[in-house]
């Protein structure tokens, strides 16, 4: 690819499997690899997106102003640019106008994505987008961490994941102010749980374990109201196994 790939609304862009069907990026215009913004019901399925350390791609797959969108049996590997993310679904910052809603992200490959870089992640809910699932997805070595969430993105479900390799803060799920309702279960990580500033949150069944020796700051934390934390284990890892922290209202 030397550009964005652009589908139109109601497509189905499906390959051979992700070891078979590989997109890899050649541009010098910065970008994402393939936008889905603005559109409705497409499925997007069997195919790698190889950014190949180019410094260009932004995202492996970027949306905003989307809905009912289906991602499932990718591979996005190897974004080296500041910040980049494997996916980013968002809407306008700060208004939370015009998110991603209604879509899924299931059983993808998503690997080293802006190891070196704070913010880099695997995939980002932002700015009002909301009812989005991810499922049994695999994440490995990211900048900042694995499932992140922000800002208004509320009745997420996150489950049955696996993420190892989170380095930098090592946030391997987020959940960040006004994300509420949001269902965090049956997901293996290796560090740092963290319902932030969301109200009526649920975090069940979870593993937070790194036993190589790296250590990052907590296992699960529960800044909410109303929140349920339950059946999870904390293993090895963490500063703290679990922290009800910061100076706002918590019941």
């Amino acid at each position: 690819l030397t550009e964005a790939v652009r589908p139109k609304p109601a497509t189905h862009l499906v390959g051979a499997g992700y070891g078979r069907t590989i997109l890899r990026f050649a541009g010098d215009t910065a970008g994402p690899m393939l936008d889905l913004s603005g559109c409705r019901d497409v499925e997007v399925a069997g195919l790698a997106l190889d950014a190949a350390g180019n410094p260009n791609v932004r995202q492996g797959v970027f949306a905003t102003d989307a809905a009912r969108l289906r991602l499932h049996g990718l591979a996005i590997r190897n974004l080296s640019a500041p910040a980049s993310h494997g996916i980013l679904f968002t809407g306008n910052n700060p208004g939370r106008d015009h998110g991603v809603t209604d879509s899924e992200i299931r059983d993808c490959l998503i690997e080293n994505i802006a190891p070196e870089d704070p913010w880099g992640g695997a995939i980002r809910i932002a700015w009002g987008s909301s009812r989005n699932r991810i499922l049994r997805n695999t994440i490995r070595n990211t900048g900042r961490g694995g499932i992140l969430a922000n800002d208004g993105s509320t009745d997420l479900i996150i489950r049955g994941n696996t993420i190892e390799g989170s380095h930098g803060e090592g946030l391997g799920i987020e959940v960040w102010v006004g994300c509420d309702r949001a269902v965090i279960e049956d997901n293996r990580l290796d560090h740092w749980l963290s319902i932030g500033g969301s109200d009526l949150c649920a975090a069940r069944r979870n593993v937070i374990s790194d036993k190589s020796g790296v250590v990052k700051f907590i296992g699960i934390e529960g800044i909410g109201n109303n929140c349920v934390v339950t059946d999870n284990l904390v293993d090895d890892g963490q500063q703290i196994g679990i922290s009800v922290s910061a100076n706002i209202r918590k019941d």
